[in-house]
């Protein structure tokens, strides 16, 4: 599993996932959890679903700092960050602005 920051992609299952609330056909909203996320504790209250890749963290949070995304159409952002530290994932490598269930074009 590894991090593909220029096309903000990360790979599962020999697959290349653009949106983790997408199911692999495109077609269902699937909650991170089917492509191995977790919910880590951020500090200060706030959540994130987090997955560690081979060369580092993806990281996906709502506007709201939390790893409550919302319901379909609903607006969250995926960090891509390096692993230096993980303590704090390392590193801001990228970060896409995606919506709930929606691949992007």
């Amino acid at each position: 599993m590894s991090l593909d920051v220029d096309n903000m992609t990360f790979t599962h299952d020999h697959t290349a996932i653009q949106n983790p609330t997408c199911s692999d056909c495109g077609r269902f909203v699937v909650s991170p959890k089917e492509y191995g996320f977790e919910v880590w504790g951020t500090g200060g209250g706030c959540s994130a679903w987090v997955k560690k890749v081979d060369n580092g963290y993806v990281v996906l949070t709502s506007d709201y700092l939390s790893h409550e995304l919302g319901g379909a159409l609903s607006p969250f952002e995926m960090g891509f960050y390096d692993g230096s530290d993980d303590e704090t994932w390392g590193n801001l490598m990228g970060i896409k602005d995606l919506l709930v269930g929606v691949i992007p074009e």
